[in-house]
């Protein structure tokens, strides 16, 4: 809750991430850039990757961590942001 007060205050509403992945290092160029194409073409949320997924649900206080049926009810439409 800490995370989000912290992004909702610092950030205006359309830059706060909806989705954030942990990852413990990132691909880099020989330039010591971030690969994010690499990053683009994994997806937004794959549960089968071993990085968790946290997500910012409409109205919620604070991001909780994806599951399969938060997944689904996304895919689905039933959640919409």
């Amino acid at each position: 809750e800490a995370f989000t007060g912290a992004v909702t205050t610092e950030l205006p509403s359309y830059a706060v991430p909806l989705f954030l992945r942990i990852v413990r290092e990132f691909e880099k160029t020989a330039t010591h850039k971030i690969k994010k194409s690499v990053l683009k073409k994994e997806g937004i949320f794959d549960l089968s990757r071993p990085d968790p997924i946290y997500t910012l649900l409409p109205g919620g206080s604070a991001y909780e961590k994806m599951t399969p049926e938060l997944e689904q009810q996304i895919k689905a439409g039933a959640i919409r942001f």
